[in-house]
């Protein structure tokens, strides 16, 4: 998505009559702002039209209807009198006149970074036919058809479709071809841009956890109806984190996984399905986590973001795989637990000081397992390559210890008895060395297998020296 500005003429729906002129501005990191522009007779027409209540506003600019969506007044002058908006999504082709209308069974997607990670040829067998219409611009266009498609239908709710197409444009001069890999997302029901965006970022995350850098959306479009040939309606949104595109040429090589990897070693539309399959119940999981791709905060900050994502999920694990942590230090099922703790509260004496008691010890019988050993168990039952990490005791050890320092602000960091907190070298290894296990997590969870996983973390150069031991915890 560019930045852009716009100077175009503005109304509410159903108000035609009442038309205002002003200027759109969008750029990604900040959306949208709409500022009207108005003669000292216009204040109460203004006042009157575009009151607090509006949200939607219908415009021309450019030549092409303009709906602006989620509308709230920014900047107040005089009485009750809005002159600039802020504006959550616009939509370029087509006039709406709320968000039930604005529904699409049908998205089209561009994600940066795409076309390095697919790194497939277009020309070769990839291409059926050439054809050529003229679009609703009146602009030529020929378009190369891919022969294969791959489909990936994710559930009842969802499919979707990778395209991996290019555009060919130009005149009697000039001819252009341009790789333009993309997705389409498919919906049973018509969604509109708000109810599928958990759906846009969580794909998002995926080539993100590819590329192990931050991605976003280049282009995310619609068709005006189900009879269109071309998707002529293009959102334009304010990014969730992050202030530049990833645009440079990045070897896919230097990915930890690319197309390749995931079509020989898991399947394309096997990976997508599982990527998705319980994304609903971790998605603060996943938010904690790419929230460090994006996020310029200090190592502590992104540090402690990854340390409770690592948490929650192993707690997520150790609730889900009951029979596997039975044995356990100190752990029993909860029905067990919960048994146990009944016929103790009822051996209390029945005088006054029972429920005192009770209290004493509802507090002092506790039945969990502590976050090194719940990082144990994960690492033992699903992650074993993990213990080529030379010291990885250690390491785990350092992760919750250092965790717990900038939670709850031990004295032992003024003692400097926690190097990570002192040497920043270390502190930056150990957030690696974080961060691999919960990327381990994830590439499992798409399908790849643990020596594949480990497979391309020794392509990755970070955490190649974690595996190889050219950093030891200790």
């Amino acid at each position: 998505m560019n930045s852009f500005e716009l100077y175009g003429l503005w109304w509410i729906p159903k108000q035609k009559c009442k038309i205002f002129a002003g200027t759109l501005s969008f750029n990604p990191q900040n959306g949208g702002t709409l500022n009207l522009t108005h003669r000292q007779d216009d204040y109460k027409k203004i006042s009157e039209t575009f009151h607090s209540n509006i949200t939607i506003i219908n415009g021309i600019a450019d030549n092409k209807e303009i709906t602006l969506l989620n509308c709230k007044p920014s900047i107040k002058r005089y009485t009750d009198i809005y002159t600039t908006y802020e504006i959550g999504n616009i939509i370029s082709g087509k006039h709406f006149e709320d968000e039930e209308s604005t529904k699409a069974t049908e998205y089209f997607l561009q994600i940066s970074c795409m076309k390095n990670w697919l790194n497939k040829e277009v020309f070769k067998d990839d291409v059926e036919e050439l054809f050529k219409y003229q679009n609703e611009q009146g602009e030529p266009t020929f378009k190369f058809l891919p022969k294969e498609i791959i489909k990936i239908p994710i559930n009842n709710e969802i499919d979707l479709e990778l395209h991996n197409s290019c555009d060919f444009k130009g005149d009697h001069d000039k001819y252009l071809i341009d790789k333009q890999p993309y997705i389409l997302i498919k919906f049973a029901k018509a969604k509109s841009f708000n109810q599928m965006e958990n759906v846009l970022y969580h794909l998002r995350d995926f080539f993100s956890l590819a590329t192990s850098k931050p991605v976003y959306v280049k282009r995310l479009k619609s068709k005006s109806n189900s009879n269109s040939l071309d998707y002529n309606i293009e959102y334009f949104f304010r990014r969730r984190f992050g202030n530049k595109d990833l645009e440079e040429k990045l070897n896919p090589l230097n990915m930890i996984f690319n197309f390749k990897d995931l079509d020989e070693n898991v399947g394309v539309e096997s990976a997508f399905k599982n990527w998705f399959a319980d994304y609903k119940e971790l998605r603060h999981i996943y938010r904690m986590f790419f929230l460090t791709h994006y996020s310029k905060e200090v190592f502590e900050f992104k540090f402690l973001s990854l340390s409770q994502a690592l948490d929650s999920y192993t707690n997520y694990y150790t609730d889900y795989y009951t029979e596997k942590i039975k044995n356990i230090s100190k752990f029993i099922p909860k029905s067990e637990f919960k048994r146990r703790k009944k016929i103790i509260f009822d051996s209390l004496p029945p005088d006054e000081s029972k429920e005192e008691y009770k209290k004493w010890l509802d507090v002092c019988l506790q039945n969990f397992i502590s976050f090194n050993q719940r990082i144990e168990l994960l690492i033992t039952n699903e992650l074993d390559f993990l213990n080529d990490i030379k010291n990885l005791p250690n390491l785990i050890q350092s992760i919750v210890l250092t965790r717990n320092a900038l939670s709850h602000g031990y004295k032992d960091i003024e003692k400097g008895k926690n190097k990570y907190l002192i040497n920043i070298d270390d502190f930056v290894w150990l957030f690696y060395g974080l961060k691999m296990i919960l990327t381990s997590i994830f590439l499992k969870k798409i399908g790849f297998r643990n020596n594949k996983i480990k497979e391309l973390f020794q392509r990755y150069f970070r955490y190649d020296d974690i595996i190889n031991g050219k950093y030891v915890f200790d």
